[in-house]
Order: structure tokens, then C-alpha cells, then sequence
């Protein structure tokens, strides 16, 4: 299993990010010895740093065979996506009252590592678009029920976006692919 420290500082929060983006790869490397002295999943290596470490989780996925490719972080979400074809959502920000605490694992999803490039997944108010390969997959933002895929035909040059429930996805054609959310189709 890999692992993935998350941290958010209240003070400096993008030193949090930048510091736990570097940290991925030595905490991959590291976690056959399951070790996180010296990574800033280690409490006193981010105290030092000026971070304050407020959750730690364990992500799923191959480590031997595949790495974290990409991080996506909303306010209240954090989207994973590995190499080995997993896409993880993770509780952050502020536990609102009934809601999962921050670094619970709310959904994860295996889609094909074989059939394509990922893109940096795209977060919106009410879901999860994740271009991969050449086909665009929506999950709903809270609990990962598949909305609906779709087959571009072509691969996607960058990540979608995700704006007033419509998903926009570029291709090197100057092509951009746009699909209503489930709300929007009627």
C-alpha cells in the first residue's frame, strides 16, 4: 500500500501543499519500510517546517508497480489519482457536524490503467470529472456513485473543468467537449 500525508496549515497552507507534494515520492519510496521519520507525514519534521499536521491517510493503491500522478484539492476534497487506475476522494477542510472527519476516505474508484493517459481530475459543486484515456468519467462529489461516462474518440490534451454543471474538456484539435451534468440533461 502507498501512502499520502495531507496536510493543511491554518497559517500557510500552500507551504502545507507544496511541502506534501514533495513529500509523495520519498513517502512511496519510503513505505515498504513503513517509515515516515524525516517525510512531512512525520509531526515533528512539519513542526519544524512551521506546519501544523492535521490528518494523515493511507491511500490504496500498488505502490510497487505505480505511483501517485496527480493531487486535486477543493476546499472540503482531496481527489488522488494513481497510476494503477485509482481515484480516491478524501474528506479535508473543516468537519461540519455529521459530516466524516478530514482524511476519511469517502469513495474510491478503479477505472482501467490500461486504456490511456489521466488527467487531473476536475472538481466541481456536485462532482468528480476525471478525463481518462479517451473517455470522460463523472462521479458524484459525495458519495462516488458513477453519474455517467462518456467516449470522446480522441484523447484529452489537459484535465477537464467543471463549471455551473457543465464539463469542458480540451483537445489538441481545438476541439472542447462539453457535457451537462445529470441535473442539467432533463
Amino acid at each position: 500500500m502507498g501512502r499520502l500525508s495531507a496536510m493543511l496549515s491554518c497559517r500557510n497552507w500552500l507551504r502545507g501543499v507544496v511541502l506534501a507534494a514533495a513529500g509523495i515520492g520519498s513517502l512511496c519510496a519510503i513505505s515498504r519500510a513503513d517509515c515516515l521519520c524525516g517525510t512531512a507525514a512525520d509531526g515533528l519534521a512539519a513542526e519544524r517546517a512551521g506546519l501544523d499536521l492535521e490528518w494523515l491517510v493511507q491511500i490504496p493503491f500498488n505502490a510497487a508497480t505505480s505511483a501517485v500522478e496527480h493531487v486535486v484539492i477543493s476546499r472540503d476534497l482531496v481527489v488522488v489519482q494513481t497510476g494503477d487506475g485509482n481515484v480516491v476522494a478524501v474528506q479535508a477542510g473543516d468537519p461540519r457536524e455529521g459530516a466524516p472527519l478530514p482524511g476519511t476516505i469517502l469513495w474510491k474508484h478503479p477505472l482501467d490503467s490500461h486504456t490511456g493517459p489521466f488527467q487531473p481530475a476536475a472538481i466541481g459543486e456536485n462532482l468528480v470529472a476525471v478525463a481518462h484515456g479517451d473517455g470522460i468519467h463523472a462521479f458524484d462529489r459525495t458519495t462516488g456513485q458513477t453519474l455517467w461516462n462518456s467516449q470522446f474518440g480522441h484523447l484529452a490534451d489537459a484535465g477537464a473543468a467543471v463549471s455551473a454543471g457543465w464539463v469542458y474538456t480540451p483537445f489538441g484539435t481545438c476541439l472542447l467537449y462539453t457535457s451537462p451534468s445529470p441535473r442539467d440533461r432533463g
